[in-house]
């Protein structure tokens, strides 16, 4: 059986990581993660409850297993730009295979830190090393090559979801209509502008609601205060399990100024949410026919959108032909069939 090195920036709950979890228990070969931080997080967790060996290369317990697995490791995965980038030398020093994974978008790198961007520059000068570099949009693959990463290894594999079990059921035009958001508390989310375009729509509907969930979104509390929006916007902290929540709501919404391509857009339409999206990485073509799409970074085009949305009426046959479509080109079991297909090819 093969064996995997898979060394991560840190395990914090996001897309790459969520990813992660969703993906190593479900693949062909025996796993081993490696963390370059030792923050804890239910991903930890959770890959330990699965039985996948999680060490963090800050322990002395993880350094030593990473060189005592990795002289017999068939290949090594680095995931995100400090992930790959240890992966690499990892391979170098170790004469490894290599594989990187790229869940990144650089539509903002401007907002990066500046450590943050030598490592992509550095990333772009070594990339001819890995025999494969996986991104997970399109437009990320068109961003990176354009900024001097590799042309000729590249490949992309979407991010893929699990469908929901049970048939959808009928959205009713209640009064009250519920907005989603879902991510980590940080700028690039664009949440402050999210707030500030709900604050807008709020002067002429009044039964509107925002949900907003993730790490650090409570945070945000003193700005909904500010702008008189206490009782109509709830900020949530991280959850187990996000898929919970999608059901209770009318509308997701993907305010970004960078995103490649976000699971949570594509969970929440495969449970029938009107999408509305800011145009970043491979949102629009996810949302495609079935929602709504504006330009990043302004209030205004995100209160437009978000108005029109509340004039649709989604009739059930549309909710089915979206679900349809999220099942056909971004589905858990063909992302699981690629990644399976690339692991062998790279274990020949």
């Amino acid at each position: 059986m093969k064996k995997i090195i898979h060394i991560v920036t840190d395990l914090k709950v996001g897309g790459a990581e969520v990813l992660m979890l969703k993906l190593l228990p479900c693949l062909d070969g025996e796993h081993y993660v490696f963390s370059i931080g030792n923050t804890p997080s239910r991903i930890r967790d959770e890959l330990k409850l699965l039985n996948i060996p999680v060490y963090s290369l800050k322990t002395q317990v993880g350094f030593i297993k990473f060189f005592s697995v990795i002289s017999k490791a068939s290949f090594i995965h680095g995931w995100l730009y400090h992930g790959c980038l240890l992966a690499y030398f990892s391979a170098l020093v170790f004469r490894k295979p290599l594989i990187w994974g790229i869940h990144h978008s650089l539509q903002s790198i401007s907002s990066e830190k500046k450590s943050t961007k030598i490592i992509i520059q550095l990333l772009a000068i070594l990339s001819k090393k890995p025999s494969k570099v996986i991104y997970v949009s399109i437009n990320s693959l068109v961003q990176h090559t354009n900024y001097g990463f590799n042309k000729m290894n590249n490949i992309v594999i979407t991010n893929g979801v699990h469908m929901p079990g049970t048939k959808i059921k009928q959205k009713k035009s209640y009064e009250h209509k519920r907005f989603l958001a879902v991510g980590r508390n940080n700028p690039i989310k664009g949440f402050n502008i999210l707030i500030k375009a709900f604050q807008t729509l709020c002067v002429n509907h009044k039964n509107i609601t925002l949900t907003i969930i993730g790490r650090g979104v409570p945070r945000l509390n003193q700005q909904v205060v500010e702008q008189g929006l206490a009782g109509k916007v709830e900020l949530i902290d991280e959850v187990k399990d996000v898929s919970l929540y999608y059901p209770k709501f009318d509308y997701f919404i993907i305010s970004s100024l960078s995103e490649a391509l976000p699971m949570s857009l594509v969970e929440a339409m495969s449970f029938g949410l009107l999408p509305i999206t800011t145009d970043v990485g491979d949102c629009a073509t996810v949302v495609s026919e079935f929602g709504l799409v504006c330009e990043a970074n302004s209030s205004n085009a995100l209160y437009d959108v978000m108005n029109r949305a509340l004039n649709i009426n989604i009739p059930y046959q549309k909710i089915e032909q979206q679900k349809k479509h999220i099942a056909i080109n971004f589905s858990h079991s063909s992302m699981l069939d690629s990644y399976n297909t690339l692991y062998e090819l790279k274990n020949e």
